[in-house]
């Protein structure tokens, strides 16, 4: 799928979903941003022979180097990202290519994720004239990303704290077992769901700890 982002006579942000590419895309004046989301090879090419640019294959922005993943010169900025997403109650990285030439950002991925619906949620109520340049859409982007990899971080950050808790009490626990009977220590190795009585002897053995 191929969206085109443009900007109208009076400078309102509008866009419009490719459905015959090879013919479409170069009806468009003033475009600022083309969103390729799971494109054909065809889709691709056309787009990379029309624009002068060349896309990643999702194996190779995910094998390079941290270091050669953002490629700028006089003409053009490349980055490759990986974005932390949350997908069937599992969280997983995904891949995403930036090109910014000539004004113009060039987005793919092979995901719907949610930093990019919630920009274009945000582009709808902009003013005419707010947004003028695909600079200013991939900044949306990653300040939208951060947002959410703050989410993420805060996500495990109370995982984490409830894991030590659970594995703070569960050794307090085994601590209080007894020891010398070999029912307890069968137990004491096998699992911490062992309490003791209100006296604090324990359950195995009767034996006071």
């Amino acid at each position: 799928m191929i969206r085109v982002f443009y900007l109208n006579e009076v400078q309102e942000i509008k866009w419009v979903k490719l459905n015959n590419p090879e013919n479409e895309i170069q009806d468009f004046q003033n475009v600022i941003w083309i969103d390729l989301q799971s494109p054909s090879e065809q889709e691709k090419r056309i787009v990379e022979e029309l624009y002068g640019i060349e896309f990643f294959t999702p194996q190779e922005a995910a094998e390079i180097e941290s270091s050669s993943r953002y490629y700028e010169d006089q003409r053009v900025i490349e980055a490759n990202n990986t974005f932390v997403v949350y997908e069937n109650k599992f969280y997983v990285a995904r891949q995403v290519s930036f090109i910014l030439k000539s004004g113009i950002l060039f987005t793919l991925r092979n995901n719907d994720l949610k930093a990019f619906a919630d920009v274009v949620r945000r582009l709808k109520g902009l003013p005419a004239g707010y947004i003028t340049r695909g600079t200013q859409i991939w900044m949306m982007i990653l300040e939208t990303r951060i947002d959410l990899d703050a989410d993420f971080i805060e996500y495990l950050s109370r995982v984490t704290n409830i894991s030590v808790r659970k594995s703070f009490v569960t050794r307090n626990i085994r601590k209080k077992f007894c020891s010398s009977s070999p029912n307890c220590k069968k137990t004491l190795s096998s699992s911490a769901k062992v309490s003791l009585t209100s006296s604090g002897s324990c359950l195995l053995c009767s034996k006071v700890l």
